[in-house]
């Protein structure tokens, strides 16, 4: 199964002096008023307690979660993310240079040796 989607907000945060950190994709802006109808993806690791990176998603209907990263392909436009339940997650966005560089910063030390730039 494939969920794809374009990304118009992508947020890299950090807690705890870095020991947390999340990447978000998401469609819309978060509406905590509203119920969620549109797809949005968190990936995260907490360093703190030696954890792999955990994913959480909505695919417009339903959230899920729990799935095992084997790996995220990142171009300058685009990222994919195979994961362990017969899922792959496209998702397509635009950012400036800067916002690009800060995404691959974070995926990279959020997944180690399992993200893969290609152009």
């Amino acid at each position: 199964m494939i969920l794809a989607f374009k990304a118009m907000y992508v947020a890299c945060t950090d807690a705890l002096g870095g020991d947390i950190l999340q990447v978000s994709f998401d469609t819309v802006l978060d509406d905590d008023d509203n119920p969620r109808c549109s797809p949005y993806v968190l990936i995260s690791r907490n360093f703190e307690f030696d954890e792999s990176a955990a994913i959480e998603w909505h695919n417009g209907q339903d959230y899920d979660g729990g799935a095992e990263i084997r790996s995220i392909t990142l171009t300058r436009t685009h990222i994919t993310l195979l994961l362990n339940r017969e899922l792959t997650i496209n998702m397509s966005f635009q950012l400036s240079n800067e916002a690009y560089a800060r995404l691959t910063v974070f995926l990279q030390k959020i997944m180690d040796d399992r993200l893969v730039f290609t152009e």
